[in-house]
């Protein structure tokens, strides 16, 4: 019973991507581009893109560039 439990908690516990997101991963597979490359690319730290990607962090200015550059819609 604990087990089922557990994984209920943790089923509850999981976020699911906007589409937004999953489209910025699909673009940057579709481009052969690691976050490192996005990274030097924008200027910013993969740290920070990564937060924006996965819907950690909101930042308007970050998610525009973003759009901008792999030509995804925010």
């Amino acid at each position: 019973q604990i087990n089922t439990l557990i994984k209920k908690v943790i089923i509850m516990n999981k976020k699911c991507l906007p589409k937004w997101s999953k489209e910025v991963k699909k673009a940057m597979i579709d481009r052969d581009l690691k976050l490192d490359d996005l990274s030097e690319e924008l200027g910013m730290s993969k740290y920070h893109l990564s937060a924006v990607i996965n819907d950690r962090l909101k930042s308007p200015n970050a998610k525009e560039a973003i759009c901008k550059y792999l030509k995804v819609k925010g």
